[in-house]
Order: C-alpha cells, then structure tokens, then sequence
C-alpha cells in the first residue's frame, strides 16, 4: 500500500513538473547581444532527477516510466490550442527543443534506472513489512520432508 502512495506522489511530481516547465521553459535572458533560454537546460535536469528519483524510490522502471508518461501527458496538453486557441507549449524552437530533449531525458533516466528482479521486490516488500519467510526445518538424512501449510 506504501508503494501506491509514493507512486501516486511521484506521478503528481511529474504532473508539476510538466505544467511548470510548460510555462517557463521559454524564459530567455539576453547575454552579448543574444536571447537565450536559460531555463530550458533546468528544467531538463529536473526531468532526469525526478525519473530516476522515482526509478529508486519507487523500486524499479515501472516508476520511472510512470513518472515520465506523467510529465509528458501534461506537456503535450499544454501544445494542444485551449478553447481560444492560445498554446503554451508553441511551435517555436525552444519548445520543440523542450518537447524533443524531454522525451530524450526521460528516455535516458527510465534506462538508467535499475530493474529490481520480481523476487527480490518482493523480498524486499516483506522485509520492510516486517515479515520474513519462514525458515523450512531442517531435513535429516533418510526421511521426507514435511510440507507446512497444506492439508493432508
């Protein structure tokens, strides 16, 4: 159930991220004379951080790659024209750079992220539950081993 929660979190963190990158991914500074997106490369960063943050904190690419569908399902709303037709996400080439390096970003923090083995997630769950397995008794030589938990 704790996992749920965190996963819930981290999607509505990718969900943030996207609406706050959607509107200040285009912020430009004028430096000698050019205009330059000096937020664009942040919030890239951010992007990678936050996939492979929820890879680790939520065990595994299932989260990561949750996070990133998150972020992206949010940006491409912001490039489709709202009831009056304003974009937020535009057709300029800073923000086909935000959509394209995004999706890169995203792309290389799902690879990045470790695959936790199916039975060493649940190992783990237990183990962070507080239950263990129970350990089988030991078998002496010459007997058959009893079978716990199964009727006879």
């Amino acid at each position: 159930m704790v996992e749920v929660g965190v996963r819930l979190v981290l999607v509505a963190a990718g969900v943030v991220l996207g609406v706050v990158g959607a509107f200040v991914h285009p912020l430009r500074l004028t430096v000698a004379g050019a205009r330059v997106p000096v937020l664009l490369p942040v919030v890239l960063v951010a992007l990678l951080a936050l996939v492979v943050a929820a890879g680790v904190l939520g065990r595994g690419r299932p989260a990561a790659v949750l996070v990133a569908a998150a972020w992206l399902v949010t940006t491409v709303a912001f490039a489709l024209p709202g009831p009056g037709g304003d974009l937020v996400v535009t057709g300029e080439v800073v923000s086909l750079v935000y959509l394209a390096g995004g999706m890169v970003v995203a792309a290389v923090g799902v690879g990045s992220t470790p695959e936790v083995p199916l039975a060493a997630g649940r190992a783990l769950r237990r183990r962070r539950a507080g239950r263990t397995p129970p350990e089988p008794p030991p078998v002496r030589e010459g007997t058959v081993p009893e079978r716990h938990g199964t009727a006879r």
